[in-house]
């Protein structure tokens, strides 16, 4: 630990959004480029990991903290399907 003095600090709601607002972009990008014909689909998590308390999905990537830890043992199929429906709830966030 250093000695350095502890300072409070305000924090706007404001940058809350836009950091929803670029999870929510890096996100349709990320879907966007996935191929829905392979086999190696990639995971949706955008290193934004913080739990919405109101609708228990990440705040980054839009899943339960289920979908997160079943998305390893998942086939490729399930993971596609996963993909649609965190396509489906960032348009419902964006509403």
């Amino acid at each position: 630990m250093t000695q350095r003095s502890v300072e409070d600090l305000a924090v706007d709601i404001q940058p809350n959004k836009l950091s929803r607002q670029d999870a929510i972009q890096s996100l349709t990008a990320l879907a966007n480029s996935v191929s829905m014909a392979g086999e190696d689909i990639p995971t949706p998590c955008i290193s934004v990991c913080r739990v919405n308390a109101d609708d228990g999905l990440c705040e980054g990537c839009f899943r339960t903290l289920g979908e997160i830890s079943a998305w390893g043992r998942s086939t490729a199929a399930n993971k596609r399907e996963l993909w649609k429906t965190i396509l489906h709830r960032v348009k419902l966030a964006m509403d």
